[in-house]
């Protein structure tokens, strides 16, 4: 891939150029990690309001940590941290996950209060931080977010996007919202250029996250 014009890849509504780019993603996926990245990718959100507490549990512990964190030493820090949640703890988040996910369903329009939500309940699980909520989120509600972290940052201001984001590696809720809102928005822009409901927030993560794999 010419990664040379980003910028112009950027401002394009080129469908099969971003779904190349799209499958850049995928090509860069670890042979041991494929099938995990293939479950959490068709991970469906109702399975959660049949778990128990303790299934919810193990799937951050042995599904979305492990997904999340592939440096050893994090992953071990991340998952000493979600020991300290107890049981009722987890199964508020869980019913609290059910309403948020049905606001969504019911909502009229996307705005900063409703990424804001997603942030603040999801920031109640232990060891989660601005990026591994986020990463949490895109699996949970991949069609209104997308991961956030300094790489996409990077990515968005080799495309010229002005961002208020000053550190990439330390991104606050308010720089989250602002990336949040720049996916989404693209998101969009693609769908009702092409006329499609193929792209979210997401699936431009995954363009961001390839070209960030891809620039050496």
């Amino acid at each position: 891939m010419d990664w040379n014009k980003w910028k112009d890849f950027w401002d394009s509504n080129d469908e099969k150029a971003w779904k190349d780019h799209e499958q850049e993603y995928s090509n860069a996926i670890q042979e041991s990690n494929l099938a995990l990245e293939q479950e959490l990718e068709g991970f469906d959100i109702n399975n959660v309001w049949k778990w128990e507490p303790t299934e919810f549990y193990e799937f951050l512990d042995k599904k979305y940590f492990v997904w999340k964190y592939t440096a050893k030493n994090r992953l071990s820090t991340t998952r000493e941290k979600l020991k300290t949640i107890t049981n009722p703890e987890l199964s508020f988040i869980m019913k609290a996950l059910k309403a948020f996910s049905e606001e969504l369903s019911n909502m009229n329009g996307y705005d900063e209060n409703t990424i804001k939500i997603g942030f603040n309940l999801i920031t109640m699980i232990p060891g989660l931080g601005i990026a591994g909520t986020s990463g949490l989120l895109s699996i949970l509600f991949p069609k209104y977010y997308g991961t956030v972290d300094q790489f996409v940052v990077k990515s968005l201001k080799e495309a010229g996007v002005k961002l208020s984001v000053r550190n990439p590696v330390s991104i606050n809720l308010k720089g989250a919202i602002e990336l949040e809102k720049i996916m989404y928005n693209k998101a969009q822009e693609l769908n009702n250029r092409n006329g499609t409901s193929y792209w979210t927030p997401r699936k431009i993560d995954k363009v961001l996250w390839a070209h960030r794999s891809n620039d050496k």
